[in-house]
């Protein structure tokens, strides 16, 4: 009884012991240096000083085929463009929904991808298509996304518009279709498109190449502004 009559003060979500922005800085540094880590650690390991040397040849312009620069770096710099990218749309959908809580999978986002990905790894591409099976992934899995979201807001609209608790609920719903789709394709799907489809959900960047960085990065920072300027 006397715990309960104490008053709970509410202490803001940060460490009182930083200084203004100190926590910014912190998380910063952490970054880099998660960066620095996925660059010299892979098949290879790099010694700090094969990495040191690896990198200003690189940053200079001498070393143009190395692995480095072809394989370790746009797997990084994408792993960074999409970690902040799952930031911002949290942040817009917890704008959007009013609740704290929310995550991609409540407006079925989620479960619309990984269902557009399985129905792509486990069908595959037609033969004519075959020139475009570097990108086709990511737009596949976009366009999934997006029809999903745009199915539970054309659902959830109603005649004095869209309710935040029908979009909450039909997004559920589609999620669970879509949830179950994916689980008839994993269990029609062979060995490798299995294989491949797990390591997707769990957020492989092996597949990126600079030539995807440079197409995607531009979008993702335009997104970026946008969601900015949104706010």
């Amino acid at each position: 009884m006397l715990f309960s009559t104490l008053p709970i003060p509410l202490i803001p979500l940060r460490i009182v012991w930083l200084p203004r922005y100190g926590l910014l800085i912190l998380l910063s540094g952490l970054l880099l240096l998660a960066c620095a880590l996925g660059l010299r650690y892979g098949a290879v390991a790099l010694t700090w000083a094969e990495f040191a040397a690896q990198l200003h040849a690189t940053l200079t312009g001498d070393a143009t085929n190395s692995a480095l620069l072809q394989l370790r770096l746009p797997r990084v710099v994408t792993a960074v463009l999409v970690g902040g990218s799952l930031g911002v749309c949290g942040a817009l959908l917890q704008a959007l929904t009013r609740n704290p809580l929310a995550e991609p999978s409540l407006t079925g986002t989620s479960s619309g991808a990984a269902l557009a990905a399985a129905l792509l790894l486990v069908l595959g591409l037609p033969a004519s298509l075959l020139w475009l099976e570097v990108f086709a992934l990511p737009v596949v899995a976009f366009i999934g996304a997006l029809s999903v979201s745009s199915l539970a807001l054309a659902l959830a609209r109603g005649r004095d518009g869209t309710a935040v608790t029908t979009l909450l609920l039909t997004g559920l719903a589609l999620n669970a279709l879509c949830s179950a789709g994916v689980g008839l394709l994993s269990y029609v799907a062979d060995d490798t498109a299995l294989r491949n489809f797990i390591f997707w959900s769990l957020g492989s960047c092996a597949r990126a190449t600079p030539a995807q960085l440079l197409l995607a990065a531009p979008l993702l920072l335009l997104v970026w502004a946008g969601a900015l300027g949104y706010a």
